[in-house]
């Protein structure tokens, strides 16, 4: 039988349990209770389906939970919008896509490359040559 190397002090449960109690997050609230189980001395087969992570998943939480503690459980995400062009670059993409073919749009050897149809690496050729 493996020895498990993660255990958490009784103190730590309970910053895990207020910290679960107190965000809104469903994500925190997962990895939160997922470390907080796993730490209590729970089975791995266990946490999986209450948490609906896999080991290497819970796996990786611990380890965030070790460098940086509750605030390494907290999701990544900063919300808003990730796009990369601007509203002018974007029409001006459409507008390229929808009035041109590759074959138009394109060299004649991009275009033997990419094929007749609009594909993604096709779309970014075209946003190279911008």
């Amino acid at each position: 039988m493996k020895h498990r190397q993660f255990k958490l002090t009784n103190a730590d449960i309970q910053t895990l349990e207020a910290a679960e109690r107190e965000t809104r997050e469903a994500l925190a609230v997962r990895r939160l209770q997922g470390v907080r189980m796993y730490g209590s001395g729970l089975d791995m087969q266990l946490v999986k389906p209450v948490t609906g992570a896999a080991r290497r998943t819970v796996e990786d939480w611990i380890k965030a939970y070790r460098a940086c503690g509750v605030a390494g459980l907290k999701p990544g995400w900063k919300g808003g919008n990730s796009r990369k062009l601007t509203v002018n670059e974007r029409e001006e993409l459409i507008s390229t896509l929808q009035n041109m073919t590759v074959e138009q749009a394109l060299s004649q050897e991009e275009h033997l490359r990419h094929g007749p149809l609009w594909t993604l690496a096709a779309v970014a050729s075209v946003m190279v040559k911008w």
